[in-house]
């Protein structure tokens, strides 16, 4: 099936990246909208993101007789909606001619994946599942990469336009899944390429944090040493606590940026504040509020800084303490240690500058 007028296009790869980094995909999830636009209307409502994954339509196969075929105005068309650069990446049936040009790219669909992996996006457009782009990307990418780009997937937000706000939205993946999609894979015969990076990286990943700076830190801080990360313990992220309201003397409760908590219990958090959140006293006076209420609901609070996002050096100190408190193994204090975790802060760092700029 060569595309006529209005003939579908299944896309593929990183075309497929920033089609779900972006917030288009929150068009296909009504129930968070309506759940969002409730929780503005009462302040106690729980924050609706954090539960469950994007929900998405019916997936449906690749057409058994497909073979893409865009001219070079599709092209520009579909970089300029749905994003990525050119050459766009397009799918064709396990049997398709591989073909190249300045317009577009044509893979083949593997041979054992031939199901239900791809969703209707918009009248011709169709993508890949969330899980099935992460397999198609995950070859070219290297260990961080591929470990920040699962985490993007399993966070609770999205790029705004050109990549440079961000919103909020439910996690379009999760671990449990994507090992549930290569276990399936493995099921229909020899695993595709790209599985033993991708299984790593979900299993390194983050998930539910809720702004790019969270999930660079978490990363930093949470990674095991192995790949020159801090090795905390995992924490949960944006974490509900009961806390008790000084104010009105009953039970409230708060949303921690991260939440650690050991068997013995012993409970940490810590929250990020950027440079606008920290400025002003009003905003100093309800830091030390909430400070107050972790302390008296016996959880020891921290506060991560732009400072802190910027620099290893600066990060390792707040983790050195958090491991402290936690009773985990310390930090290497040596010259090479931080040296290592510095190359982990700018490999992470440009790692979400590369995806978010995939975003139109």
């Amino acid at each position: 099936m060569r595309n006529e007028p209005d003939s579908p296009i299944y896309l593929a790869s990183w075309q497929a990246v920033a089609y779900w980094l972006s917030a288009k995909p929150k068009a296909l999830d009504a129930e968070f909208e309506q759940g969002l636009k409730a929780a503005r209307q009462r302040t106690d409502s729980p924050i609706p993101y954090l539960d469950g994954l994007l929900a998405l339509p019916d997936q449906v196969p690749v057409p058994n007789d497909l073979e893409t075929v865009l001219t070079a105005e599709e092209s520009r068309m579909i970089c300029r909606s749905i994003g990525g650069f050119p050459p766009v990446h397009t799918m064709g049936h396990p049997k398709a001619p591989k073909a190249n040009s300045l317009q577009y790219v044509r893979l083949r669909m593997p041979t054992q994946l031939r199901g239900n992996y791809y969703v209707q996006v918009s009248d011709r457009i169709f993508v890949p599942s969330p899980e099935f782009t992460l397999l198609q990307v995950a070859p070219q990418l290297d260990q961080i990469q591929a470990t920040v780009l699962c985490s993007l997937f399993f966070s609770v937000f999205c790029f705004g336009r050109a990549g440079e706000t961000t919103e909020p939205r439910r996690a379009l993946c999760s671990r449990e899944t994507v090992q549930a999609f290569i276990k399936g894979c493995h099921g229909k015969g020899q695993a595709p390429h790209g599985s033993a990076m991708l299984l790593r990286a979900s299993r390194l990943a983050v998930k539910k944090t809720a702004s790019i700076a969270e999930l660079n830190c978490a990363l930093r801080m949470e990674l095991p040493r192995s790949v020159d990360g801090c090795g905390l313990p995992r924490a949960r992220h944006n974490a509900k606590v009961n806390v008790a309201s000084s104010s009105a003397g009953k039970e409230a409760h708060r949303w921690c940026d991260w939440l650690w908590e050991k068997p013995d219990g012993r409970k940490v958090a810590a929250e990020y504040e950027s440079n606008q959140e920290h400025s002003g006293e009003a905003n100093r006076k309800k830091g030390l509020v909430r400070a107050n209420e972790l302390m008296d609901a016996g959880i020891t609070p921290f506060t991560l800084l732009s400072t802190h996002y910027a620099s290893a050096e600066e990060l390792d100190k707040v983790a050195r303490q958090i491991a402290r408190t936690l009773g985990t193994k310390p930090l290497d204090h040596s010259p090479e240690g931080l040296a290592r975790r510095e190359r982990l802060r700018a490999s992470v760092t440009s790692a979400i500058h590369r995806f978010k700029g995939l975003v139109p």
